[in-house]
């Protein structure tokens, strides 16, 4: 009985870890832009993240990400809005961007939407296509993205924070039951 326990807690762990892991939206099988005729919005759905924005004002395009992959071009001073499909929490913790035109000047401005309402924001400045690596970016409800000259981001690396959450319950529980069984030896 032991052992079928031990197995079934294994299962549950493993199902858990998957929705755990990272997810980058990398553009590079671009779907359909979804576009709202009565609101002008347009969204675009990838590895469980939804991109809204204006109509007009961002566009997948491939050739143009990292190593000449899909990328997603956004219109200068347009604000893009990054949020888990399901509504969830999520991590950021990275993405490739750079200017249209690397002849070019702007900054990449993203800020993030924590789950208490507070902000954070980094100003990034803008050149030819490299990547950024965001610390601490955890409990985000929203990330907007929005920059001075006409961009191009790849690969958005987020992960949701409630499967990371269940891991943790999980791992606490565990611990529980290891030391109940140790008193009970």
């Amino acid at each position: 009985m032991q052992h079928l326990l031990s197995r079934l807690g294994c299962a549950a762990a493993l199902s858990l870890a998957i929705g755990a892991h990272a997810a980058i939206v990398s553009f590079d099988a671009p779907a359909q832009i979804d576009i709202d005729n009565n609101t002008n919005l347009a969204t675009y759905a990838e590895s469980g993240y939804v991109l809204s924005g204006q109509a007009g004002s961002y566009l997948t395009l491939d050739g143009i990400g990292s190593a000449a992959t899909g990328g997603l071009f956004l219109v200068a001073n347009s604000p893009l809005m990054l949020t888990a499909s399901g509504g969830g929490l999520f991590g950021l913790l990275g993405l490739d961007h750079g200017l249209l035109d690397p002849q070019g000047t702007g900054a990449l401005t993203v800020e993030g939407l924590l789950d208490d309402n507070s902000l954070l924001q980094a100003m990034i400045p803008l050149g030819g296509l490299t990547d950024f690596q965001f610390q601490g970016w955890s409990g985000l409800r929203s990330v907007t993205f929005s920059a001075t000259a006409d961009l191009v981001l790849d690969n958005i690396n987020a992960v949701p924070e409630p499967g990371t959450a269940a891991l943790a319950a999980l791992a606490l529980a565990g611990l529980v039951l290891g030391r109940r069984r140790r008193r009970d030896s």
